[in-house]
């Protein structure tokens, strides 16, 4: 169940009361400001993230599939699992609106049952804030919403305004209380929310929390110039410094040692989010940062490494209270990453992937074999940091079409390709995922993973 953002915990208005004694009894003459040190979920609490949810049209858990109730029992395990609700759920044949003119690549829709399976699968908590939230504009995303909402399925980054897309949601466990902060740094122009300008006569737009960036390729000095004298051919204006950022129709372009792209991050957009977290920080006994961004640094170049923005940032999240932060966007897993005790999750893939046929086939391309593969990272915390992370394989079921877009356990040979992945992946980060039977290990402390969890 959800509960009010002004409840703190109880052990948090203890440890205020007791601070509060502490400084009536002493002898300090000049009041300093006590800050009540956080709470932390109570120790052996599980975290699981999940990647994208692109489908199932319909309801799945009836089929008793072996892959998808191994799925089921693993999230439904956990304290708290989350994925990211890429897709409008509702009824469309019941539904007033419209396909919206801009999307997110498409139209996915579930049918409402399918809130109930999510829900029965063990996931409680949700991010809306993606490319494909206002699909069906804004009164798609309402629809959505309130969806989860008689599923029991706490979401967050959208909402009726910008106030409340970027407002942390609650969400309450038997070891503690979990708050959720969601923005998406991947969206349509459409999608973005704003708050009521009542001065001007404006109202509120819904819509999602935005992470707004700028992208800049890279390039040579030379190749500078060249654009430079393209700019003045097309009347274009160019900075008088040679060395500042062009702008040449939509695209910016930055002088580098290296090609790629780099993303300048909004600075009020990112000080949004921070004080989301610290807000939720205060209720709060874990807190959940999830974006969705597919920017990569290069995809000439480089299709593994995140954008530039995504680290600086997440590392900032952590420091302003973030405990778990999960990046979903890219189809492709993707790295590990553990900043002062708290893990960071690059990509999980997709949960669910209801997109192309058994060939992967999509609109006259065919997608990469790698989009199909999917993993679910638990971990596990003691003291109020990770103790271990446990990441289990999965693949998209793509034999039975009554499963088609939903998870299954992977096969030996595909759990060591899967797990072998997120190790390599991982090492830039400094990461170290042990291969253990068919199970990713990050250890940082606790007893071993068992060798089996089927």
């Amino acid at each position: 169940m959800k509960i009010a953002p002004s409840v703190p915990g109880f052990s948090g208005l203890l440890k205020a009361a007791v601070q509060a004694l502490a400084i009536m009894g002493s002898t300090v003459v000049a009041a300093q400001p006590v800050q009540p040190a956080p709470d932390t979920v109570k120790d052996g609490f599980t975290f699981a993230a999940a990647g994208d949810m692109i489908g199932p049209e319909g309801p799945v858990l009836q089929y008793r599939d072996p892959g998808t109730l191994a799925v089921q029992k693993l999230l439904s395990g956990a304290d708290m699992a989350f994925a990211n609700q890429e897709g409008a759920i509702f009824d469309l044949d019941a539904f007033a609106g419209y396909p919206a003119a801009e999307n997110g690549g498409g139209h996915p829709v579930s049918f409402p049952a399918e809130a109930a399976d999510i829900k029965a699968l063990g996931i409680k908590m949700v991010s809306q804030a993606n490319n494909h939230a206002t699909d069906f504009g804004v009164e798609g995303m309402a629809a959505t919403s309130r969806v989860l909402d008689n599923a029991g399925i706490a979401h967050a980054g959208a909402g009726p305004s910008l106030t409340a897309a970027r407002a942390p949601v609650y969400v309450k466990t038997d070891r503690g209380v979990v708050a959720l902060v969601a923005a998406a740094g991947t969206f349509t122009d459409l999608s973005v929310a704003a708050d009521a300008k009542p001065e001007e006569g404006f109202k509120a737009r819904p819509g999602l929390s935005p992470l707004h960036t700028r992208p800049t390729i890279l390039v040579t000095e030379s190749q500078m110039a060249a654009l430079r004298e393209i700019a003045s051919r097309t009347g274009e204006p160019a900075p008088e410094n040679a060395g500042a950022d062009l702008t040449l129709g939509q695209s910016s372009f930055r002088i580098g040692t290296v090609a790629g792209i780099t993303y300048p991050l909004d600075a009020g957009d990112e000080a949004a989010v921070l004080a989301s977290v610290k807000e939720a920080r205060a209720r709060a006994d874990l807190v959940v940062f999830s974006i969705h961004a597919h920017e990569m640094a290069s995809a000439a170049s480089d299709e593994t490494r995140p954008a530039d923005y995504l680290q600086p940032m997440f590392h900032k999240l952590v420091d302003a209270g973030a405990d778990v932060i999960v990046r979903h966007g890219p189809h492709d897993l993707q790295g590990v990453e553990i900043y002062k005790g708290r893990p960071i999750f690059y990509g999980m893939g997709s949960l669910m992937f209801e997109v192309g046929d058994m060939n992967h086939h999509f609109r006259g391309s065919t997608l990469p074999d790698s989009w199909y593969d999917s993993a679910i990272a638990v971990s596990e915390f003691r003291k109020g940091q990770v103790s271990i992370v446990r990441i289990y394989p999965f693949v998209q079921n793509e034999q039975d079409l009554r499963l088609k877009g939903t998870p299954k356990v992977a096969s030996h040979q595909d759990a060591q390709r899967i797990l072998g992945r997120i190790k390599a992946l991982s090492v830039p980060f400094g990461t170290k995922v042990a291969i253990e039977g068919d199970v990713g290990v990050i250890r940082l402390g606790a007893p071993a993973a068992p060798e089996s969890w089927r």
